[in-house]
């Protein structure tokens, strides 16, 4: 298998693509540990309020972090919802500024809302509030909770039978751009997550796909000159490998935080997401992920087939 590998590497060229972010998505998308967290179907969506703050649901997302259903109450006469996670409780009323966390008065920066019977408070709270850590990512919109020690999970290769062989996030030259690959998650086509991103950012071909990689990913101009892609630009930037002869294809897609169409000066960088997606049942031996520009082409081994 390795030898396999290792002359894919050297001969691999890969059919694959790079774009654009123009403005920040304006629809969040919550992680958990870096895993994407999937609204219930029937289930209100996290939204952005009139105040411009990340909104989540509060029972959903406590669900999501641990927060079993009969450590969650509701007082219909206060409007009142109180829940814990462990030492933390949290009270929260609707309407109001002002919630409770372990008996001390907390001011958010908006005020509880109501929406399709459950309470809706900046998402920040909620993580603080039950003592869980949260990062934000500004150009998706994305909100991470972290509830273990690993301040970022960035790939769930274990999940498909592979382990890691190169640690993420990775940077790759080539001709002059640098591409970063922060995280890489792979899903079925047909799973809660994978039908979630197609939800959000609608794939074009997604109907013929088995699969989806997932991943951010930065690029950056190193070179005394100006670079751009655009629609008319036939030159593909990024792709994938999972078998022998076995290249995933680019998922389109016209969504503001998806890398697509882009202009870079000397030194700077976009950040967005790429998804690749497989569009046969083969077996995925490894994941192999491509960096190209102009004759130069790096591709690198990042995960394989335990043993």
């Amino acid at each position: 298998m390795k030898k396999m590998i290792a002359m894919i590497l050297s001969m691999m060229m890969v059919i694959s693509l790079a774009g654009s972010v123009t403005a920040a998505s304006k629809v969040p998308t919550f992680k958990v540990d870096g895993r994407l967290f999937v609204t219930p179907a029937g289930e209100p969506q996290p939204y952005i309020n009139k105040d411009n703050r990340t909104m989540g649901s509060l029972r959903l997302i406590a669900n999501a972090l641990g927060v079993e259903s009969k450590n969650i109450k509701w007082d219909n006469a206060k409007q009142t919802a109180t829940l814990s996670r462990g030492s933390n409780t949290v009270s929260v009323t609707v309407g109001k500024k002002v919630i409770t966390v372990n008996g001390k008065s907390v001011t958010m920066d908006t005020v509880a809302e109501m929406k399709q019977g459950r309470v809706f408070i900046p998402a920040r709270f909620i993580g603080q509030g039950l003592g869980v850590k949260i990062s934000f990512d500004s150009a998706s919109n994305t909100v991470n909770f972290i509830t273990g020690d690993k301040e970022v999970v960035n790939h769930n290769f274990a999940d498909y039978g592979l382990k890691e062989v190169k640690a993420l996030p990775i940077s790759i030259a080539a001709g002059g751009l640098e591409f970063t690959y922060h995280d890489a998650f792979l899903y079925k086509a047909n799973s809660v997550e994978g039908k979630a991103l197609q939800q959000k950012y609608k794939f074009d071909e997604y109907d013929l796909a088995n699969h989806i990689l997932f991943m951010k990913v930065t690029i950056t101009n190193k070179t005394n000159k100006s670079i751009a892609r655009d629609y008319s630009d036939l030159q593909l930037k990024i792709g994938a490998l999972t078998a022998m002869g076995k290249t995933l294809s680019y998922g389109f897609s016209n969504n503001d935080d998806y890398l697509y169409t882009w202009s870079l000066e000397p030194s700077e960088s976009v950040t967005g997401y790429v998804a690749l997606l497989k569009k046969d049942d083969s077996p995925i031996d490894f994941i192999v992920i491509s960096s190209k520009h102009g004759t130069i082409n790096n591709p690198v081994l990042i995960a394989e087939k335990v043993n």
